[in-house]
């Protein structure tokens, strides 16, 4: 053979061997990328994951103490009812606002007479106005003056006002109305004796600044003669 073509054919079989070699080569070089990218990514997803906990734990923890801040600063009121003879005896519910002094003032505060139950699944009868007469009843002993003191038209409600510390609230009082359907003065009779011994319920919602509201239940026992207290941390 031509010492020429032996050379041309040495040299093409070491370019071979070396395209061979550089084709492996490149081959590992990828697999090793694939390998740290996939364990870059790994590694970046446990950071992701150890992150989020982090934040949720971080929001956990300030929901707790939020929750714990709002607590210590529920309002602490007294409620009792006082009867008074003007000439006729007249009732009066009266609030007094008597801490936390951290607060100073609530913005808002709104109260509402609250049913002895919820009725809304009571059955009824007739051409459906029953339910209409029925949601209008206040069922318990007492209501607000409708039209007075800023109370709505059923005595249910209060208009909302604000209360510095240390303030008193009087609003007046008077017997609930029945139903139609206690018809006559024996249904008069029937209707106070059912409520003859039951407390007024309350709801009293307060309100300071951009804190979330606090919403205070209460029963005020007609006969008792001191004040109930309600609110404050811990109740």
């Amino acid at each position: 053979m031509d010492p020429v073509d032996i050379l041309e054919s040495s040299i093409a079989g070491a370019a071979a061997m070396f395209s061979g070699w550089a084709a492996w080569s490149a081959r590992q070089a990828a697999r090793t990328s694939d390998s740290n990218s996939l364990r870059a990514n790994q590694i970046s997803e446990s950071a992701n994951r150890t992150a989020e906990a982090a934040r949720a734990t971080a929001d956990a923890v300030a929901r707790i103490e939020d929750d714990r801040f709002h607590r210590e600063l529920t309002p602490d009121m007294t409620v009792q009812i006082l009867v008074r003879d003007q000439g006729v005896p007249l009732r009066y519910l009266k609030i007094n606002w008597i801490g936390p002094s951290t607060l100073r003032r609530l913005d808002a505060v709104s109260i509402s007479i609250r049913d002895d139950r919820d009725r809304t699944t009571s059955p009824v009868l007739g051409d459906g106005r029953d339910v209409e007469e029925r949601d209008r009843t206040i069922w318990g002993p007492l209501r607000f003056q409708p039209l007075t003191d800023d109370a709505d038209e059923l005595g249910r409600h209060l208009g909302v006002f604000p209360m510095e510390l240390h303030d008193t609230k009087e609003v007046r009082l008077e017997d609930s109305i029945r139903p139609s359907w206690y018809e006559g003065a024996e249904g008069e009779e029937r209707w106070r004796r059912q409520y003859s011994s039951h407390p007024l319920r309350l709801w009293i919602t307060c309100t300071s600044g951009s804190r979330r509201p606090w919403t205070l239940s209460a029963e005020v026992d007609r006969a008792m003669l001191s004040p109930v207290q309600i609110g404050g941390p811990g109740r």
